[in-house]
């Protein structure tokens, strides 16, 4: 992930720039078979580790052997296992050869990586980037520099045995590159053209262009089509779309920004899976889809809202900028745009590119609302500047003119109450976590919360109980009142007179016709199960509508609020009158009322 960012950065700075570049995208063959053992050790020699250590990385290497069924098993002779927890940290020191080849060129000039700087003319220069097997190497359109990494990487595997796959590498120019098939043609490779991709993630395309979010849309279609096949309950396909379908664009949008057009692709392609199927023909969506993207215990299905998950992805970023001071991205980030405190980069005021940053940058008011600055020695945090005093910042407060005697006090009483510096560096905490670090659940979590409001129904009653999935999500839906009874298809605009076909036995007008059947046979062994899992309230509803005040969602938090116990409550509503069918005995069932009571069997 931090290579792609420094990689999109370099890249963006090279288009803006005057100079032409290079980017040579390497593929290496075979990258763990090939490995030379002598090589590894050596490495690994250079770089302090013990006589001891040695011995233990050999015998994990040289002992390894494999199986043909008609040969039996034999040894190998060079290679790291793939699927060996060890062999992608072994392969990372492998590479450091490569890597320290290419610093001694830098540092000799022999080849000249992409510079990032500032405009305060402050600058560093990145000429590779190595993730295991995956090698990128900038330089400038030169033929020397091109005949300079040809040397390196035939010393790399004279010396290692790693063989670069000429054929499957390419080289990439930026903006006008005179004679580039001559340069193609030294190294053996071919020439392709931005955008493309690196580790996973588009490199060389607007941050805005629809094109990087072709894979996640095709994934998530494919995954539909199989799906399709299949006869699913509504609880199948929550389980599904929770678990697959929401995670599936996460790794894009960890870096980049979700369009407008396709956040709209991908919320109707989960939401008609969730409400259709695999029915060709469409129904009626039952619930409102923010309503479906709330947390369960706020009366959703937890289905993931994409667009508020993408910005607490994208704030990770600015977190990790204050937290990881020595990282390779944040000092190409800081080289490249600057840094307007010890917390944050300068604004940024270029126009959009290939890079990412101006995004990301956009979102730091809104992560700095929610985090509190401690006062170590005091070097990190701007007098002036910093909230540093839960008051606000000084310069708004005390350099505004206003000197009434509040003012005076309120700042007396606030140096009272600082302690003074201490030796430890200044900090940043997470003000919605106990241990004050940064998550993006709980960062998600603190914006649903803030954007849909909390809910006071007790959900949890539903999504804790035993009952399988599917019986779930049928009673969340009666809990909402969504099923297709008359009442809601009425709402919906369609207009039903079942009675004047004699067909009204059919179609329930209301939702507590669809329960009259487990009223009925509410005492059965067969039933009881299911019967105890309906939500109180649900079933008491036609009889007990005085004991629900309907004003805002006060009708949903009350669905498992315990009915008192009352002989008066007993008697009134044994007085009631029968309606829909529903016998008069109905007051026997407020002894079920109790919500532990309800979910002891599932």
């Amino acid at each position: 992930m931090d290579a792609a960012l420094i990689a999109s950065e370099c890249v963006d700075t090279r288009v803006r720039g005057e100079k032409a570049g290079i980017m040579c995208k390497l593929d290496l063959e075979k990258a763990y078979d090939h490995v030379n053992w002598g090589f590894l050790l050596n490495i690994l020699r250079q770089m302090g580790f013990g006589d001891k250590w040695l011995k233990w990385i050999g015998f994990c290497i040289k002992t390894v052997r494999f199986s043909i069924h008609p040969v039996g098993f034999f040894p190998s002779e060079k290679g790291l296992r793939q699927g060996d927890p060890l062999s992608p940290f072994l392969f990372i020191l492998v590479m450091e050869g490569l890597n320290s080849m290419l610093r001694i060129a830098t540092q000799n000039r022999w080849i000249r990586g992409f510079e990032v700087s500032s405009r305060a003319g402050v600058s560093m220069e990145i000429c590779q980037l190595l993730y295991v097997d995956d090698t990128v190497i900038f330089c400038e359109a030169k033929e020397d520099q091109i005949r300079y990494i040809r040397v390196i990487l035939v010393i790399l595997e004279a010396v290692s045995s790693l063989r670069v796959n000429w054929r499957k590498s390419s080289l990439f120019p930026i903006k006008e590159v005179a004679q580039m098939q001559r340069l193609a043609n030294i190294l053996g490779c071919k020439i392709e053209q931005f955008p493309t991709t690196y580790l996973g993630m588009p490199l060389g395309s607007n941050h805005k262009e629809l094109l990087i979010w072709d894979g996640i849309i095709q994934r998530s279609e494919k995954k539909l089509a199989i799906w399709k096949t299949q006869y699913l309950s509504l609880g199948g396909r929550q389980t599904l779309i929770n678990a697959v379908l929401d995670s599936l664009p996460t790794y894009v949008m960890s870096l980049f920004p979700l369009p407008a057009k396709v956040l709209e692709k991908l919320d109707k392609l989960r939401r008609d899976f969730l409400w259709f199927g695999n029915k060709e023909r469409k129904g009626y969506y039952l619930v409102n889809w923010e309503t479906v993207q709330l947390p369960k215990l706020s009366g959703g299905l937890g289905v993931r809202n994409l667009r508020i998950h993408n910005e607490c992805l994208l704030m990770k970023w600015l977190w990790r900028y204050v937290e990881e001071e020595h990282a390779l991205w944040r000092e190409v980030i800081h080289h490249k745009y600057g840094q307007d405190s010890q917390w944050c980069t300068n604004e940024v005021t270029i126009p959009y590119g290939v890079s990412t940053w101006k995004t990301i940058r956009s979102f730091w008011t809104k992560l700095a609302g929610n985090i509190k600055l401690r006062i170590g020695n005091g070097a990190k945090i701007l007098f002036w500047k910093d909230v540093w005093l839960r008051v606000g910042k000084m310069v708004e407060i005390y350099l505004s003119g206003d000197i009434s005697m509040n003012r005076v006090a309120q700042l007396l009483h606030v140096i009272n109450e600082f302690n003074g510096f201490a030796a430890r560096p200044d900090t940043i905490s997470w003000v919605y976590s106990e241990d004050g670090r940064f998550t993006v659940n709980k960062l998600y979590k603190k914006e649903m919360v803030t954007q849909q409001g909390l809910r006071l129904a007790r959900w949890k009653y539903i999504w804790t109980s035993q009952a399988p999935t599917k019986i779930k999500c049928f009673v969340w839906l009666v809990a909402k009142r969504a099923c297709l009874t008359q009442e809601v298809l009425q709402r919906k605009g369609v207009q039903l007179v079942p009675r004047l076909t004699g067909n009204s036995w059919t179609m329930p007008e209301h939702t507590v016709d669809l329960l009259s059947y487990w009223i009925r046979r509410g005492d059965s062994k067969s039933q009881k199960k299911w019967w105890r899992i309906i939500p109180t309230c649900i079933r008491n509803d036609d009889y007990c509508s005085f004991l629900i005040l309907h004003i805002n969602d006060t009708y949903i938090s009350t669905i498992f609020v315990k009915v008192p116990q009352t002989k008066e409550l007993s008697e009134m509503v044994m007085k009631l009158p029968p309606a829909n069918g529903i016998p008069q005995h109905f007051g026997s069932l407020l002894k079920e009322c109790n919500p532990a009571t309800l979910l002891s069997s599932g």
